[in-house]
C-alpha cells in the first residue's frame, strides 16, 4: 500500500500570471476540505512577479506551509511543468489547474467525496466560464455542464466521450481529480507540444479510465480574459 503524505495534490504551471495568481492560490488554500492539500507551483521562469506573490502567501497564509515551489531549469513550457507536478506529487489524488483560473471553495470536498464513494480513477467537475469580474459567459460549450454519471468498466468513459458527433466530454485536463496510482500505473505524461498539450493528454487518458464519475456541480471557474472568440481559442 502506498504511503501518501497528503490526500490531495493540486498543481499548476506558473508563467506570466501576476494579475491572476493570488486569486487562484487563495481558492486552493481556502478550501472547505479538512485534510491538508499539497499545492505545487512550477516556476517556468516567467517575466513578472507571479512567484513572488506565491512566496508571500507561503509566509502569510495559515496553510502556506503546504505550498511547494518547483523551479524548472529553464523555460520549458506548460507540458513540462505539468509533468513536474505528476512526478513530484505526494498526494493520493492529483488535480491540475491553470494558474489564471480558480476553483470553488468546495471543489476538492465534492470531487474527493465522489472519488472515495465510487473508488473512481477520475472525477470530473463541471466548468463555468467567467470573465475577469466573475460574470458567467456563454461560450457555446454545452459539454462543460455535465450530468451526474457513474461510469464503470472497460471503455465506459471513452464510450460516453465518443457517443455523438458533438462533444459530450470536455478535452481539457484540469478540474479532474485523478488517483495517483492510476497516473503512475499508466505512466501518464504530457507530450511535448507548443499548444494544446492538455487536449492531447486527455485523448490519451480517456480510453484508459475504467471508473469515472461526472458531476453537475460547478467546481472550476474558467476565466476568459476578454469576450473575443480568438482570445478564447488561443489563450491556453
Amino acid at each position: 500500500m502506498n504511503d501518501y503524505k497528503y490526500k490531495i495534490t493540486v498543481g499548476m504551471p506558473v508563467y506570466g500570471v501576476e494579475p491572476y495568481i493570488k486569486k487562484c492560490m487563495l481558492s486552493i488554500l481556502n478550501q472547505t476540505f479538512t485534510d491538508d492539500i499539497e499545492i505545487i507551483a512550477v516556476d517556468d521562469h516567467g517575466p513578472d512577479k507571479s512567484i513572488d506573490i506565491i512566496k508571500e502567501l507561503q509566509i502569510s497564509h495559515p496553510k502556506g506551509k503546504n505550498i511547494t515551489i518547483i523551479t524548472q531549469p529553464k523555460n520549458m513550457g506548460c507540458w513540462a511543468a505539468r509533468n513536474r507536478v505528476l512526478e513530484e506529487a505526494q498526494g493520493e489524488y492529483i488535480m491540475l489547474v491553470d494558474s489564471d483560473d480558480y476553483i470553488s471553495e468546495d471543489c476538492i470536498e465534492k470531487l474527493y467525496a465522489q472519488a472515495t464513494e465510487h473508488q473512481a480513477e477520475a472525477v470530473y467537475g463541471s466548468v463555468l466560464p467567467v470573465d475577469l469580474q466573475g460574470n458567467t459567459l456563454d461560450i457555446g460549450q454545452d459539454f462543460l455542464n455535465q450530468p451526474y454519471l457513474v461510469l464503470k468498466g472497460e471503455d465506459s468513459l471513452a464510450k460516453f466521450a465518443n457517443k455523438s458527433i458533438h462533444p459530450t466530454l470536455r478535452d481539457f485536463i484540469w478540474n479532474i481529480l485523478f488517483r495517483k496510482d492510476f497516473i503512475d500505473k499508466n505512466n501518464i505524461r504530457f507530450k511535448q507540444a507548443r499548444f494544446n498539450d492538455d487536449m492531447i493528454c486527455s485523448a490519451d487518458v480517456v480510453p484508459l479510465v475504467k471508473s469515472a464519475v461526472l458531476i453537475p456541480d460547478y467546481t472550476y471557474y474558467y476565466v476568459i480574459r476578454d469576450n473575443s472568440l480568438s482570445n478564447y481559442q488561443h489563450r491556453k
